[in-house]
């Protein structure tokens, strides 16, 4: 009988136990009287289902990566689990970058899982890869990890490029800024070529200049001069004054 029949058959059990409580005039005598049958067909399912398990084995653990098995290994060890073995080997559709490590015929899963309990002479799917399928998933790895690489390199040369932009932006600003200071510099020199060529070419202004100039000094010397014998001459009239003042007296 299949467990899901079993638990059919403790539902309508169940079910006859409590129309049977509601139909009798004692609640607690029904209820004992009505609930054995139940009871004692939830204990022989319970029983029987235990059996079953007992009876259940599980699908052995084949399909480890970190524990690799060929297989003639797995099929050797799910017939010893009282099993039965349908191979298929998978397409090179699945090739995968994960599968780059495996061997050849090595097991990849299992279907039911590894741990799944089933019956006894239950067959189990085991996939296993080739090693076409190998070297399908090495090549996709490969590339992958070149265009990896290459996108690094690309992302590298961007970065150079921007610094040597920047660079040039850099030295454009600093040969601009050169250029002025060189322009300013040449039309000063110009400007002091210019002023001593007419110094050059007016000697006679220069001269009169200087000339002008000295009779100035010259002029203000004698100015000076004659402010301070105008003083001496002022200082000796009130002397003579204070004299003539004194003798008076």
């Amino acid at each position: 009988m299949s467990n899901k029949n079993r638990t059919m058959g403790v539902v309508a059990a169940l079910g006859t136990a409590v129309t049977a409580i509601g139909t009798k005039g004692s609640v607690v005598g029904a209820a004992a009287e009505a609930a054995a049958p139940a009871v004692n067909k939830t204990v022989e399912v319970v029983n029987e289902m235990l059996e079953e398990r007992k009876r259940l084995v599980a699908v052995p653990e084949v399909g480890d990566s970190n524990f690799p098995l060929s297989l003639e290994q797995a099929t050797e060890l799910i017939n010893k689990n009282s099993l039965e073995v349908i191979s298929i080997a998978i397409s090179i559709t699945d090739a995968d970058k994960k599968y780059r490590n495996y061997i050849n015929n090595q097991v990849v899963e299992t279907k039911p899982k590894v741990g799944q309990k089933v019956e006894p002479g239950s067959s189990v799917l085991v996939k296993y890869i080739t090693q076409e399928v190998i070297d399908e998933s090495k090549r996709i790895y490969e590339e992958n990890e070149n265009q990896k690489a290459q996108r690094a390199q690309e992302r590298l040369e961007k970065k150079a490029q921007k610094a040597q932009k920047a660079k040039e932006r850099s030295e454009q600003k600093a040969q601009k800024a050169q250029e002025q200071l060189e322009k300013k510099t040449q039309k000063a020199q110009r400007a002091q070529e210019q002023l001593a060529k007419k110094t050059q070419e007016n000697p006679e202004q220069e001269k009169s200049k200087q000339k002008i100039n000295d009779i100035f000094g010259t002029a203000k010397k004698k100015v000076k001069d004659i402010s301070s014998h105008l003083h001496k001459q002022k200082d000796v009239e009130i002397t003579m004054d204070e004299t003539e003042e004194n003798s008076s007296t």
